[in-house]
C-alpha cells in the first residue's frame, strides 16, 4: 500500500475466541480487495486467540490489547485506530463470503451519501441446514437504498455487525457504540444512523453469522429495564425529533422488538415481565399479535411448551408431505 491509506479498515473485537479467530481473518484475506487494514482489538482474552492472530503472516494486521471492557469499548477503540475513511466490522467468530467487500464498494460507489452499507447474512443451523432471513419488502437479490430500515427490521434485523461498513465521518455525527450495555448496543447504533442517514443495502447473503461460540450474548435472558435502545427510541418519539416520514415505522419497530422480547420472557416462564412489555405497545399494525401473546402469557409454561412442540410437529409433517407431493409430480 506504500503511503496510501487503506480503502477500508476492518475492526474485529476479540475475547476468548481462539477456535474461530483464524477463520474470521482468513475470510478477510481472501477478499478481492487488497488495500485492507485489519485491526484486532484483544479485549483482555485469557485464551490463545491473540497469539494465533500475531502468528498470521500478514502485515496488514494490527493487534491492540486492552483490559476486558466489553465489545463496545473494543469497537470504539478500533474506530479510533482506523486510518481509512470507511470502517467494516466483523465479529471474531463470524466470516465473510468472498464477494463481501466487492459488494460494499459497489454500494458505496452508487450511493456515496449513505450512512451505512450492509449486506444480508446467513446462519448455519442444526442438521447442516442454513437459515437465510427474509426482510419486509426486500426480494432476494435486491440492492439499493432501504425504503425503511425500521420496516425491514420488523423480524430479523436487516443490519448485522458482521455484514456492515460505515463511513468514519458518520461516527462523528452519531457517536460511538454505547458502553456498558450488554443488549442491543449494535441495534442502538443502527437506530441512530437510520434516523439521520439513508442506508444502502444488498439483499444477497455475503456474511456468515455463526452462533456456536460459547460467550455470545444472544441467548441471555433479558429484563424489562435492560432494553436501553428501545427506551431511547421511545424518548425520541416523545420528544418530537423523529421525522414524520419515519415516525410510524419507528413506532411499529419498537412494538415488534417488544413482542420479540415478550416471547422470550414467556418461553423462560417470566410471563409477568412479558405482560409489562406487551401493555406498553401502541402500534396498530401489531395489535392482533400483541393480543395473541397476551393470551399466551397466561398459559402455564408446561402447556405453552406442549403447544410449541405441537406446532413444530405439524410444521414438520406438512413439510414432509409437500416434499412427497413434489417428488411424485410428473415432470
Amino acid at each position: 500500500m506504500g503511503n496510501l491509506l487503506p480503502k477500508i479498515s476492518v475492526v474485529i473485537p476479540l475475547f476468548n475466541k481462539e477456535s474461530y479467530i483464524e477463520r474470521a481473518i482468513s475470510s478477510i484475506r481472501i477478499q478481492d480487495i487488497a488495500d485492507i487494514e485489519i485491526i484486532v482489538i484483544d479485549d483482555g482474552s485469557t485464551d490463545n486467540g491473540k497469539n494465533i492472530v500475531e502468528a498470521i503472516p500478514d502485515g496488514r494486521i494490527k493487534v491492540i490489547s486492552q483490559e476486558n471492557q466489553g465489545v463496545s469499548v473494543a469497537r470504539n477503540a478500533g474506530i479510533n485506530a482506523a486510518t481509512s475513511d470507511l470502517i467494516a466490522f466483523l465479529d471474531s467468530d463470524d466470516e465473510w463470503k468472498p464477494g463481501f467487500l466487492q459488494t460494499i464498494f459497489s454500494l458505496r460507489e452508487r450511493f456515496p451519501n449513505a450512512g451505512a452499507y450492509g449486506t444480508s447474512y446467513e446462519t448455519p443451523v442444526r442438521g447442516g441446514k442454513t437459515y437465510r432471513p427474509i426482510f419486509d419488502g426486500l426480494p432476494q437479490g435486491w440492492e439499493g437504498i432501504l425504503p425503511s430500515y425500521f420496516r425491514s427490521s420488523f423480524g430479523m434485523h436487516v443490519l448485522h455487525t458482521s455484514a456492515v461498513a460505515i463511513p468514519k465521518a458518520v461516527f462523528d455525527t452519531v457517536g460511538g457504540f454505547k458502553i456498558g450495555e450488554k443488549l442491543g448496543e449494535d441495534l442502538d447504533m443502527w437506530l441512530r444512523i437510520a434516523l439521520r442517514f439513508p442506508i444502502a443495502y444488498s439483499n444477497v447473503q455475503q456474511s456468515v453469522y455463526h452462533q456456536e461460540a460459547g460467550n455470545r450474548t444472544d441467548g441471555l435472558p433479558v429484563s424489562v429495564d435492560k432494553l436501553p435502545y428501545l427506551i431511547r427510541a421511545e424518548e425520541m418519539l416523545r420528544s418530537g425529533c423523529v421525522p414524520d416520514h419515519i415516525r410510524d415505522d419507528l413506532i411499529d419497530y419498537v412494538a415488534s422488538r417488544k413482542i420479540g422480547y415478550a416471547k422470550r420472557f414467556i418461553k423462560l416462564g417470566q410471563s409477568a415481565n412479558a405482560r409489562l412489555l406487551l401493555a406498553e405497545i401502541k402500534s396498530k399494525r401489531f395489535a392482533q399479535k400483541k393480543q395473541l401473546w397476551l393470551l399466551l402469557s397466561f398459559i402455564p409454561k408446561i402447556f405453552f411448551e406442549l403447544l410449541r412442540s405441537l406446532k413444530w410437529h405439524v410444521y414438520s409433517v406438512s413439510k414432509s408431505m409437500q416434499k412427497y407431493i413434489n417428488s411424485t409430480k410428473v415432470k
